[in-house]
């Protein structure tokens, strides 16, 4: 029943990200290389972090962000080989940390966050839940986004209930088997019951399942239809003799390349809106005139380390323009925060609850920005 090559529910939701974009500022953001397989890795970090600090300080960062972000340098590398922090003078808003090294060491002292890596992070390591079930029940492990809210569990009901099909003979034998499929039944929606929850809980994009095909295809007859689309069947199981290594392997692989395959899927999507239906914009004029009307649904933004290109915002992430005259005469005499482009345009699509995703400059739309729409 599983789906194969289904894309991902689209865009990166984050209630976090939500919540530190409507924050006030400034905030230092930093992106520290914080890589684990080097020698005195805490005191290299730690080494990084100094210059880092120096040119933070340069542009009249605040001691009380800086001196929060330091308290978590020295033991960085056992989290991740990259460390991303945002702080303000109240202290730490946000930590993160990622498997991949970034290319370069990066912060900021702004006007709002810079929160295009995360975005990139999560949708290269899409929230999901790992199923390995049998006939006697399925060990479940899942996984949030920004590597949050790790869960597990394990479920092998005891009880005395037949969970083997056999030739008692006589009479009796087609009351025990219809006995074996009733067992196999009330493990599979137990299974499903903590799937589901799961999958709520961390806000799950792939469901992987491996195991015995009779356990999987019950199981999934008792997930929502909502959770079914997101099943993505492969081999192995519990069974005796089953290659481990080789299934967590293939768990893992796929997991990494479903958000390349959901890439491709929407700009794809992009493209059909744009050019057929006319529900979707690029550049950045057309952009920003769709998420100051509210109808962006997902924002598409190609984020580059060097990009320094600036905008602005009202101190409510809303309106936005790329000047403070434009935002001023369109909008009137508003209080104005100013930051980068792409962290103006992610704050602003956040707060209306809009999703976002990270594409390339190749094939992606106009200016390194565009939208999908709610409405034309």
């Amino acid at each position: 029943m599983g789906t194969t090559d289904g894309p991902l529910s689209f865009g990166v939701r984050g209630a976090d990200l939500r919540s530190l974009v409507k924050q006030q500022g400034p905030f230092a953001s930093v992106y520290l290389a914080t890589p684990a397989d080097i020698e005195n890795a805490g005191a290299m970090a730690q080494r990084r972090w100094s210059g880092v600090r120096r040119s933070l300080a340069q542009q009249h960062a605040d001691d009380a962000a800086l001196d929060a972000v330091e308290s978590l340098v020295g033991e960085a590398h056992f989290d991740g080989a990259c460390l991303a922090a945002v702080a303000s003078a109240d202290g730490l808003l946000h930590v993160e940390h990622s498997q991949a090294p970034p290319p370069l060491d990066f912060a900021s002292w702004d006007g709002v966050p810079v929160v295009a890596p995360l975005i990139r992070w999560r949708q290269s390591a899409p929230a999901h839940v790992v199923v390995v079930a049998d006939r006697t029940g399925a060990e479940i492990s899942a996984l949030g986004q920004g590597r949050r809210g790790t869960r597990s569990a394990v479920v092998d009901p005891a009880d005395d209930r037949p969970v083997h099909k056999v030739a008692p003979g006589g009479w009796s034998q087609p009351r025990y088997q219809r006995r074996v499929e009733n067992t196999w039944d009330q493990h599979a929606s137990e299974i499903a019951d903590i799937v589901r929850g799961l999958s709520d809980e961390v806000d799950a994009q792939i469901i992987v399942v491996a195991g015995d095909v009779r356990a999987v295809e019950l199981m999934e007859r008792h997930l929502p239809d909502r959770l079914v689309h997101k099943v993505k069947e492969i081999s192995g199981g519990r069974a005796a003799g089953v290659d481990r290594d080789a299934m967590e392997a293939d768990i893992s692989r796929w997991i990494a390349d479903a958000g390349a395959r959901a890439t491709v899927a929407i700009l794809e999507r992009f493209r059909e809106q744009r050019e057929i239906h006319h529900r979707a914009v690029e550049g950045v004029d057309a952009t920003f005139g769709a998420l100051n009307d509210g109808r962006v649904e997902v924002l598409l933004v190609h984020d580059d380390w060097q990009d320094e290109r600036r905008a602005v915002s009202s101190l409510d992430a809303l309106p936005v323009a790329e000047s403070q005259r434009t935002l001023r005469e369109t909008f009137g005499d508003i209080r104005i925060r100013e930051g980068r482009l792409v962290d103006i345009a992610l704050a602003a699509a956040f707060s209306t609850d809009a999703a976002a995703w990270a594409v390339p400059a190749a094939g992606g739309p106009r200016d390194g920005i565009g939208a999908l729409l709610r409405w034309s």
